[in-house]
């Protein structure tokens, strides 16, 4: 579950790296569970005075969510009826 976060405590600093540099470190539904596992230990550690959140490579801290991923893992899209676009779900009236 780690394979996307770094975690490291010098001197009392916790560095916490988003690793996923090849999406600009964007957060997918692992990673954030990830990420929320890790601050949990930091928070839980009286070693640690000083939480560093960091992203991998150069080009971007964080793209924020995943957009990709979750574009892929919704329904597609499909026309109904009334010529609206629907993903499938009804919403409530």
């Amino acid at each position: 579950m780690m394979q996307f976060i770094e975690y490291s405590l010098e001197n009392h600093v916790a560095r916490i790296t988003i690793n996923r540099p090849q999406v600009r470190n964007a957060l997918n539904p692992e990673t954030y569970y990830a990420l929320s596992q890790v601050c949990d230990q930091v928070e839980q550690d009286d070693d640690v005075w000083l939480a560093v959140i960091t992203g991998a490579g150069d080009k971007a801290f964080s793209a924020g969510r995943d957009l990709k991923q979750m574009q892929r893992s919704m329904p597609p899209l499909k026309q109904n009826n009334s010529g609206k676009l629907s993903c499938g779900r009804k919403l409530p009236a």
